[in-house]
């Protein structure tokens, strides 16, 4: 699926306002044309479409059985212009806010999408520990986008699924993954289970940048990251999946999928302490991969320390005298590595640890990734 010309729109103050990336350019075509560029409506229905919406609206029988008319006309044009048209696929990010509640708001944002020619809209669902699901059906650890409003009872997710479906649009959600927004660390159950480096830093405290924010070098601090490796955070996402997946979207889209990143030259991990990998779970995953106490020893060793010397080795030697050489997983000594020298064993078993370490912090990012999926692959839903 090709993805193209996107876009978010960002509505607040005005209930049905939209990006002007979506509405800069409408095109003026006769109206006996038979196709548009991009799939995109002529102006003349667009003006009799908005009519009737608005008279639909305030309760007009005829001008409600019209406008129903028009969606599916505009529908089913859409649907056999994609077919033809290249590339196939067009989607648009559309983030949902209270005033959306009101009456024909998402309807007018709907209607506007397809007449722009997108065939697809992406709904932003969990950004900013904030989860769009009714206030008062909410079993997420996550504040909704409507708590503390009139309409706490209202689905806006399963609405625009519906409303969107009528419109010919495929209706995907689309979530944050492993950034789970600052106010879910802010509680006292849930602190452990932050992602941590080896400098004692974590996403929130560290200069890392989360988002598209990083080209401007600026921070967001309503974003932060998990340690992949908690299971209490993989629970609590799993559940969040699996309520989201319960409104049966066309398909669930994940978005931040890895550890937060730095700045300048902390972009790029060159040491060990470097990894977020000094959480309590992700620690103890890692501890658990040695396959013997030597190996264990030297692990924790360079995670101290973030290197191994020639002393780490006589050390580990004299704390497990009966053990051979420091075994993990994926490590395969060979038969004449004991009788390298000290210095030399030290290098190599060094590099084998980077080797190590970097490796379990991606095997966390895509195990988290794994059970998140689980809950849309037993709906089976789409996901990307």
């Amino acid at each position: 699926m090709k993805l193209v010309q996107l876009a978010i729109l960002n509505r607040c103050l005005i209930a049905t306002a939209i990006t002007s990336s979506l509405l800069g350019h409408t095109l003026t075509l006769p109206a006996h044309a038979q196709s548009t560029p991009y799939c995109q409506q002529i102006t003349e229905a667009i003006a009799q479409k908005d009519r009737l919406r608005q008279a639909a609206m305030q309760g007009d029988r005829g001008a409600q059985k019209q406008y129903r008319r028009t969606i599916d006309l505009h529908a089913e044009y859409l649907r056999n212009c994609r077919k033809k048209a290249w590339p196939s696929n067009e989607a648009i990010w559309l983030r949902l806010y209270p005033c959306d509640t009101r009456d024909g708001a998402i309807e007018a944002v709907l209607d506007r999408i397809v007449n722009r020619g997108y065939n697809q809209v992406n709904i932003e669902v969990f950004y900013n520990s904030k989860v769009l699901l009714p206030a008062n059906g909410n079993p997420t650890v996550w504040s909704s986008v409507l708590a503390g409003t009139k309409a706490e009872n209202r689905d806006l997710l399963a609405e625009v699924i519906k409303k969107g479906r009528e419109r010919g649009l495929k209706v995907y959600a689309w979530l944050f993954t492993m950034n789970f927004g600052s106010n879910y660390f802010r509680r006292d159950d849930r602190q452990q289970t932050i992602a941590r480096n080896g400098w004692g830093q974590t996403s929130i405290t560290a200069r890392t940048v989360a988002g598209l924010s990083v080209e401007l070098g600026q921070s967001t601090p309503d974003e932060a990251f998990i340690d992949p490796y908690s299971a209490e955070a993989r629970r609590d996402y799993a559940q969040l999946v699996q309520t989201i997946a319960q409104r049966k979207p066309d398909g669930i889209l994940f978005d931040y999928i890895r550890y937060p990143r730095g700045s300048g030259p902390a972009s790029v991990a060159s040491r060990v302490q470097d990894l977020w990998i000094y959480g309590e779970a992700s620690h103890r995953a890692l501890l658990k991969r040695a396959l013997n106490y030597r190996g264990m020893e030297l692990i924790q060793r360079y995670l101290n320390n973030g290197s191994i010397s020639a002393d780490d080795l006589k050390a580990a030697t004299v704390l497990y005298p009966r053990e051979g050489e420091p075994q993990w997983q994926g490590r395969n000594p060979g038969a004449n590595t004991a009788k390298l020298p000290l210095a030399r064993r030290a290098a190599r078993l060094q590099a084998e640890l980077w080797q190590l370490t970097s490796s379990h912090a991606a095997q966390g990012v895509l195990d988290f990734l794994s059970t998140a999926i689980e809950p849309v692959q037993r709906s089976r839903i789409s996901s990307g």
